[in-house]
């Protein structure tokens, strides 16, 4: 049996910028607070001082990654008219904001275990943010599993 492409309308990439402002504003900045942790510069009085250099650079690269992978779905689901290939560029996403979490969760906890100044405020504001990839991961993972659903019934009712 040939297999058939479920077709959806391809969008511009304007309409991705209105759609999507937080993701890709928190994805871009990961991807810009990543780069200079990953070549080891950061300011003095940071917060990165309190980390080893290994985890500094572990630190920065879950960030870049992460926020690369996070906009990298985001522009390939807006411009790929096929449902299949929106699929991957869902999970490519998802796969981005669990490392931007996973990034945020080590950096959290470190900052609160080591009592730096101000950690009870650390450990709320990354709560939240670790909240916000959590939720947009399983958002996406409902629209994985819509899309699949609807291109199963497509191929199976096109008989």
């Amino acid at each position: 049996m040939p297999e058939r492409n479920f077709i959806v309308s391809k969008k511009p990439l304007w309409v991705l910028a209105l759609s999507h402002p937080f993701e890709l504003l928190i994805a871009f900045l990961c991807v810009v607070s990543g780069i200079p942790l990953m070549l080891g510069f950061h300011l003095s009085n940071s917060t990165a001082e309190v980390l080893p250099f290994t985890l500094q650079i572990l630190w920065g690269v879950l960030l870049f990654i992460g926020g690369a992978l996070s906009i990298l779905g985001l522009v390939r689901f807006h411009m790929s008219p096929e449902a299949r290939r929106q699929i991957l560029a869902l999970r490519i996403e998802q796969s981005g904001w669990i490392m931007v979490a996973t990034a945020l969760f080590v950096f959290g906890f470190i900052l609160f275990t080591l009592n730096a100044s101000g950690a009870g405020f650390v450990l709320l504001t990354y709560t939240a943010f670790i909240a916000a990839c959590v939720l947009r991961y399983l958002t996406l993972r409902q629209a994985v599993r819509a899309y699949t659903k609807v291109i199963h019934n497509y191929v199976n009712n096109a008989d």
